[in-house]
């Protein structure tokens, strides 16, 4: 799970500043440039956002540009999301786990807060605010880990089912050991114990003996 935060992270800084790029160029075409960035980085046909979305939202919380043509109609648009408002007024990069109340799968969402000439080699933790410039905004993205923690869980399964199996392979590897070693002495012991009562009729087997001897030397 970690490394594939890590995965959305990484696209997360890199459409960052990319982002930053064009929100400070008022040359560019910049409605275009950022649907292309986010084309981009977040592809709709890619896995790991599988049913979610990329944003970026402008410093004024007004939806900007959206990578989920869904989201077309909302373009200018205040956003609605809590986190990415924290992140703009707060200054720090925050993330969190949600449910999609519409497919019941888990979410993982994050805001981070758009700045030029950001460095994220010095980068802080998630809820600590570093030293940097204005704000010119968030990237907001939500992607879904239901098939990541699905896969963990089957990984898991099998390897139960694996460590059982090893575990009962073992254990009567060294049932069939401790009965070929023990049965010679116990051979020997019931013999022993006839020969103490006067029976000497069964004769005394050397293979046994010899087994014995082997082992004890």
């Amino acid at each position: 799970m970690d490394n594939y935060e890590t995965v959305i992270s990484d696209r997360v800084n890199l459409l960052t500043v990319s982002a930053a790029r064009e929100l400070i160029d008022e040359d560019s075409d910049t409605q275009e440039n950022l649907n292309t960035l986010l084309n981009e980085t977040f592809p709709q046909t890619d896995d790991n956002i599988r049913f979610g979305k990329a944003q970026i939202i402008g410093n004024d919380f007004v939806l900007l540009a959206s990578s989920d043509p869904s989201d077309q109609s909302r373009i200018g648009q205040l956003t609605e999301q809590t986190i990415v408002r924290r992140a703009i007024t707060g200054g720090s990069s925050l993330s969190d786990q949600r449910i999609n109340e519409q497919n019941q799968e888990r979410y993982f969402v994050k805001a981070q807060p758009i700045r030029p000439n950001e460095d994220f080699s010095s980068a802080s933790i998630d809820g600590e605010s570093p030293e940097a410039s204005e704000i010119q905004g968030a990237v907001y993205v939500e992607a879904s880990i239901e098939e990541v923690t699905d896969q963990a869980q089957s990984i898991n399964q099998i390897f139960i089912v694996a460590s059982t199996i090893a575990l009962l392979i073992t254990f009567f590897v060294i049932i069939l050991v401790a009965r070929t070693i023990t049965a010679p002495i116990l051979d020997m012991r019931r013999q022993a114990l006839r020969m103490g009562h006067g029976d000497f009729s069964r004769p005394v087997s050397y293979t046994h003996l010899r087994a014995h001897e082997t082992r004890g030397n």
